[in-house]
């Protein structure tokens, strides 16, 4: 049982951690479930203290358990346990989700993020009171209410013609961040410091965000000081780039010209992830000594959460300098557009190092300049990008999204699974992820198509009677098939000699399509749709196979299996669709053929 000393407040100091937040506090005595809530806030302590968290997670963790005691105000609350081995805690907590979900309905996540704390506590407790056999620990092995159905919609990749929107909007996105940088070199050369010569020009700004530390900044601005639209405005004719904001202090728009902005970094991730096919976390938090720049190659460092593997890349820079725009140039230009960056805060060890306001996060260098790492999260992310340069692609706006595009176009241009996934993940991994996508289900109908056409080629062959043509000529029914019988029943012994099967229309050649007669006969009769084959032809179709192999016994084995290797699949093919005992009476038939002159030289 709970004791009234039990119920003190549960307090944690987050002492000078480089955070305005100071300590936070769960009070069990503010709420009906005392009881309870002094349960979890003991959780939430241990929980805190033994996984390291931020003051701001630990805070936010402590508004979930507050949020749980508000909810608990009936007197039947006071006396709610986690030892309980009832299922009456479940039912309020379960209640108690509910609501949350009705506050924040969809797309708000803080219903999950609310649902799966409590969880994370519970189970906690319930690990630390050696209770794992508690009904509550399967609640807090489940999935949180978050108001969204049961099965999400499934994330598709972009089509082609929206990869070349996202590719073309975020170079020029890119170029318009690297056109500011070069103006803010130039400018930078010609700065001097404004301490001495004023804050009138543009060039001393600059030098001051490059040099002075936070200290040397006066606490007010001169009258001859420029303000932040007058920057812009200098700015905007001098590179084209707009980088006016309703409120925009001198330093904040100069800091536009020393340090890349959130916007510049998050497009060059994009288009790095467009190129490698990374998943999101891959880049997200890179350092800098993840990042190794040789000549002429890039070697990169990545976790990948679902594997739990570190991945090593080689990155190659295909254009002097590193201006082009493959994987291995794009981070050269952001080692290049980060420069400074990195020169003004040499010992943190983010890569993804930006330009932002001074802040809790931040490093701050002067009024209204910071420098911090980029997490591209919220306006910074995909989907901020989208929607602050209006681009024209469909939602949801998902990294994820980019990569399985990436995985379709390599399915289209090596045409394998195994080529496709790659080193990336399994062929299973593949073909369960990246797989069922819109590209890859069309290129599968195109390899249909193709076997169908195959297929239908070789049954659109020759046509085989199995009995002779003296059989069929003057039958009613197939008029084509009785007239070339009784062509192949009139037959000279020359004509016998020059035709190994007979013809539905010569005038008409299926392959070369010219519009006289044959040229292709007899290298092509045995593929062609308009011949017909009678037991009268298979002594010729037998000896014309004796004239193929005597020339292979002559002939290197490559060069007899490209001019006529294909000619003796064929021949075997029909031969064999006939019965053995009219093959054998074929074979004891002498017979001459008139071979094309290719054929007569060769032997």
């Amino acid at each position: 049982m709970v004791t009234v000393l039990d119920l003190r407040p549960r307090v944690i100091d987050h002492g000078s951690e480089g955070t305005s937040l100071r300590r936070t506090v769960v009070d069990p005595r503010r709420y009906q479930a005392s009881r309870l809530v002094a349960e979890l806030a003991d959780a939430w302590i241990g929980y805190a203290t033994a996984m390291n968290l931020s003051p701001g997670t630990t805070a936010g963790q402590a508004g979930a358990v507050r949020s749980v005691g508000r909810f608990l105000t009936s007197r039947a609350d006071r006396t709610l346990s986690l030892s309980e081995s009832g299922g009456r805690v479940l039912e309020r907590l379960h209640a108690w989700e509910e609501e949350v979900v009705a506050a924040f309905p969809p797309p708000s996540m803080r219903a999950k993020k609310l649902g799966g704390t409590i969880r994370r506590l519970v189970a906690y407790w319930l690990e630390d009171h050696k209770l794992s056999e508690n009904a509550l620990a399967s609640w807090s092995a489940s999935g949180s209410l978050d108001g969204f159905g049961a099965t999400a919609r499934p994330l598709d990749e972009f089509s082609n013609a929206e990869r070349l929107v996202l590719r073309d909007r975020f170079r020029q996105i890119v170029r318009d961040g690297e056109r500011l940088l070069a103006y803010g070199d130039e400018l930078y050369q010609a700065g001097q410091d404004p301490r001495v010569h004023g804050w009138g020009r543009l060039a001393d700004c600059l030098w001051a965000a490059r040099n002075l530390a936070v200290g040397d900044y006066p606490h007010a601005w001169g009258p001859d000081a420029l303000s932040g639209a007058e920057v812009a405005e200098i700015v905007r004719v001098a590179t084209g780039v707009d980088i006016s904001s309703p409120r925009q202090p001198l330093m904040g728009a100069v800091r536009r010209l020393v340090v890349p902005d959130a916007d510049h970094l998050s497009a060059l991730r994009c288009l790095v992830h467009l190129e490698t096919g990374w998943a999101p976390e891959q880049s997200k938090w890179l350092r800098r000594g993840d990042v190794e720049f040789a000549d002429g190659l890039v070697q990169v460092r990545t976790v990948k959460n679902r594997s739990h593997r570190v991945r090593f890349a080689s990155l190659t820079v295909h254009e002097p300098g590193g201006w082009g725009w493959r994987a291995g140039d794009l981070l050269a230009r952001a080692r290049h557009a980060m420069r400074h960056a990195w020169a003004l805060a040499p010992d943190a060890d983010w890569f993804w190092t930006c330009g932002g306001g001074p802040g809790a996060n931040s490093l701050t260098l002067g009024p209204e300049f910071g420098l911090r790492r980029c997490t591209f999260e919220g306006r910074f992310g995909l989907g901020g990008l989208v929607r602050a340069y209006d681009i024209d692609v469909t939602a949801p706006y998902d990294l994820r999204r980019v990569r399985k595009t990436v995985k379709s176009a390599r399915a289209v241009l090596l045409g394998t699974l195994n080529g496709a996934a790659g080193d990336d993940q399994t062929v299973e991994v593949y073909r369960n992820h990246y797989l069922p996508t819109s590209t890859v289900h069309t290129i599968a109908a195109q390899t249909v198509i193709r076997a169908q056409h195959k297929v239908l080629d070789r049954a659109l062959g020759p046509t085989l009677v199995t009995g002779p043509a003296s059989r069929i000529a003057g039958q009613t029914g197939d008029e084509d098939l009785s007239h070339v019988a009784v062509t192949v029943e009139a037959e000279t012994p020359a004509d016998q000699e020059l035709a190994i099967t007979g013809c539905r229309d010569p005038y008409d050649p299926p392959f070369s399509g010219s519009t006289g007669v044959c040229m292709d006969a007899p290298t092509l009769c045995l593929r062609c749709p308009n011949a017909i084959i009678f037991t009268d032809h298979l002594p010729r179709l037998v000896a014309y196979r004796r004239v193929l192999l005597d020339l292979q016994k002559g002939l290197p084995p490559q060069q007899f299996h490209e001019v006529y290797g294909q000619q003796l699949v064929n021949i075997d093919d029909v031969l064999a669709k006939f019965p053995t005992e009219q093959i054998r009476a074929a074979e004891d038939t002498p017979e001459r053929l008139h071979l094309p002159l290719s054929e007569r030289f060769t032997r």
